[in-house]
This record gives C-alpha cells, structure tokens and sequence, in this order.
C-alpha cells in the first residue's frame, strides 16, 4: 500500500496456509536493517486494525537487533536483506537458526501448535524491545522492555528466563515490561470500536521519548503518546486506576512503580535498569518491526481479556479488554471465522520532539474493499453476497480459481486541511 505495508492474516497458497507474518525495515542500501535512534525523538505512524479481531496482533515494534542481521556470526552468510538475526526480550526459542547456528539442540515441537511449524530449541535470542503498538481492535498497549545486555545475545540456561523453569525474573530481560493498555488502566470507554479512539477507522499514534534535560545526552526519563484521528488530537488518558494523579498519563520509573504495587507484579522493569537502561538500548539504535499473529500459547488473552486466568477478574490490571476470551480467542477459532483479517501500518514518522503536527502525513483512507462502488463484490449482474468486503489478494484468487466476484480500485481521496484540536499533551 502506499508509504505502508498491509499484512493478512491466513493466507493460501499452492503450497499450504500461511497465518500471520513478521517483517523489518531494510536502509537504502538493501543490505541492512535500517536503524532508529529514538531517544529525545518522536515516532509516529497510522494504523488500521479495523479488520483485527479478538485473538489477534498486529504489531509495530522497535528491538535493539544487529544492523547486518547477524551476518557474519557463525556461519550466517544471509543477514539482513533474508531477515535473519531477531531478538526480542522475550528471548524466545522457536527461531531455527541463532547466530548462523541450526537451533535444533534439543528442538522439541509446540504441541499446541495445529500447523507443527512451531518448536523450542535449546537457545533463545534476546534484545532490549520497545513495543510502539500492540493491537487489535479491542485494546492497544505500548510497552519498552529494557535489558540488562547489550545488543543481540544467543543465551541459553538461566540468562534466557525460561517460564517453564522458574526462572523469568532471572534472565537478562524484562518480559514484562511497563506497559499502558488504556483499559487495563481503568479508561475502558477510550479505545475501541465507535469509542474516543474509533478503530473502525485508521489512527496516527506518536510516541515522545523525553530525555532528562532535553538533549540527546540525557537519560531517557519518560515515554509519552497522544494520538490523532480526524484531524483532531487526543491526549492519553489519565491512569484512573491509580487514583487521582492527574500526571500519571505516561510511562516512566514512578509510574511503573507505582502500578506494579498496585497489581501486585514484579518490578522487572526496574531491575533491569527502567528508563536509563531502555535509553541506552536506544542510543544503540533499533530495527523496526511490523508483525500480524495470533497465540497458540495463551490466545492473546495479556493484550484484550482477563488474565491471568488463576486471579478474579475484579481484581486491578486483571482485565485488559472487552474480548470475551475462552474459545473465540482460540487461533484455531480466529483463524477459521476470521481469515481474511489484516492490518495496516503507513507514514512513519521520526523527528523532534512537538514537529509532527508540524508536518503531518496526508490523512490515510480506510483500507480493504466494501462491495460497493470500488473494492470486492459481485461479478457484474449475479447475487453472492459471499464476496461483499473480502480482502483483495483472497478476491482476485476468487475470481481467477472460483471464476465469481470482481474487483474495483479505490480511489484515493483528496486530503483535507489538517487542524489539530485541542493542542497535544506537554512534556512534564
């Protein structure tokens, strides 16, 4: 799509079903991964998760991977431009190949993975990640997850902080996190379908990371986000769950403090350094990631329903969405009543801190087609309702394989004035 890139959610083809994808931001030159240096910046970009359901992700999401993709280690002669070398601080196992080495030491299949594509080997790769957007339709958060390591690490035993050990608040990164999901955070009527963010229509995040003294010098102090949809600003709402600070509508070592003693967590963001340890991630420099997926592990129940599921829903930073959970949150549910979903992602954005709004993108239309005046529907003269609002790769395969429906171009739509209202929030 234009200045984007649209992601599906099933996908067939000769060979199989594809579900979900995950890709980066090469530089000019093809060959490496393009860097981000965020601190005393802000990021924006426009998303669409119209078409995003319960159980699913659309990610957008920064991770302090290697600038060559890995290229060079071991025996890795791809690199970037074949997308090798992810980390993320989940540290995860189920990547096949770490530092140009096969990670099948150990490999044991996921058996809750249906496709038997997903495993764990003996290593996991670990990064200090900074979440810009995880989201569905029903709940958004944005997350940093700070390390105490520099770079990409190929770990095994303790420093990976394995789940299934005992062992997640001993490895070398904060799983957790500190996040802000509006809803978790008491503001349930902000974000969602027809809600104050209406994601029945694209919006423009833009995330502020602010250093102590203004300067690119300083440590990073707090991570602030407003959005803006319509042409018209909304600030971040206020934490209302923590009661009656008015200040606590940002990310940083006060707040994450204070809510984790509130919901009872570990405070790993802080042990792993909080927002002078992320803002030296990000000096590094970061790869930009965009991903579509959903969970075979615990059905993405952490981002838009209750959970975990041994506490009472009652109790604070339990529920984190509307979604209802249960089977419809299941991937093999998501999967079989939603497969023509998919989410977008266009006009990223990186500049000073208070210049978006200075320069703002052209507003973006809605994407996929309606089955009226342009997008997919009937072939001309014939009743099949089936075809009204399909995606366009699944309508052409309809109309080249099935010989039914048609398909139209959207036109783009002349952008209007851009006047922001009221002013976005100020740095603290």
């Amino acid at each position: 799509i234009s200045d984007g890139v649209r992601l599906n959610f099933v996908t067939e083809h000769k060979y199989g079903v594809n579900v979900g994808s995950r890709l980066y931001m090469l530089d000019e030159s093809g060959e490496n991964y393009k860097m981000f240096y965020l601190k005393n910046r802000e990021f924006a970009m426009t998303f669409d998760v119209s078409h995003a359901e319960c159980g699913m992700n659309g990610a957008m999401y920064f991770i302090e991977m290697d600038a060559k993709g890995g290229k060079g280690r071991g025996n890795n002669q791809a690199g970037a431009k074949y997308g090798t070398g992810y980390c993320d601080a989940q540290c995860p196992h189920d990547i096949k190949f770490i530092d140009g080495e096969a990670n099948y030491r150990g490999w044991k299949p996921n058996p809750k993975d249906k496709s038997k594509n997903m495993g764990a080997g003996h290593y996991g790769s670990c990064c200090a990640e900074m979440d810009i957007w995880e989201a569905n339709s029903m709940a958004t958060a944005y997350t940093p997850h700070p390390c105490n390591i520099e770079g990409q690490l190929k770990c095994e035993g303790i420093d990976c902080g394995d789940n299934d050990k005992g062992e997640r608040y001993k490895g070398v990164c904060d799983k957790d996190g500190c996040d802000i999901n509006p809803f978790r955070m008491g503001n349930k009527s902000f974000y969602g379908k027809g809600k104050m963010v209406d994601t029945t229509k694209p919006v423009t995040t833009v995330t502020q990371f602010l250093t102590t003294d203004g300067t690119d010098e300083g440590d990073l102090s707090e991570i602030r986000r407003y959005y803006v949809q319509d042409g018209k600003v909304i600030p971040s709402p206020r934490t209302v769950i923590l009661g009656d600070d008015a200040q606590m509508d940002s990310i940083d070592d006060d707040f994450c403090r204070v809510k984790k003693e509130l919901f009872d967590d570990v405070n790993d963001y802080a042990a792993k350094g909080g927002d002078k340890e992320m803002g030296k991630s990000l000096d590094r420099g970061h790869v930009l990631a965009v991903s579509l997926w959903d969970d075979v592990e615990v059905n993405m129940l952490w981002l838009d329903s209750a959970f975990p599921l041994d506490k009472p829903v009652d109790k604070p930073g339990i529920l984190r969405g509307d979604c209802p959970g249960g089977q419809k949150s299941t991937p093999e549910y998501v999967r079989k009543q939603f497969p023509d979903g998919y989410v977008s992602f266009q006009n990223a954005y990186v500049g000073p801190i208070g210049s978006f709004l200075k320069n703002p993108p052209s507003p973006t239309p809605p994407g996929g087609g309606g089955g009226g005046t342009c997008g997919c529907g009937p072939a001309k003269g014939q009743n099949q309702p089936e075809c009204k609002g399909v995606a366009e790769e699944r309508c052409k395969r309809i109309i080249q394989y099935e010989n039914k429906c048609s398909w139209t171009d959207c036109p783009v739509p002349t952008p209007s004035p851009f006047n922001p209202t009221p002013a976005p929030p100020k740095p603290t």
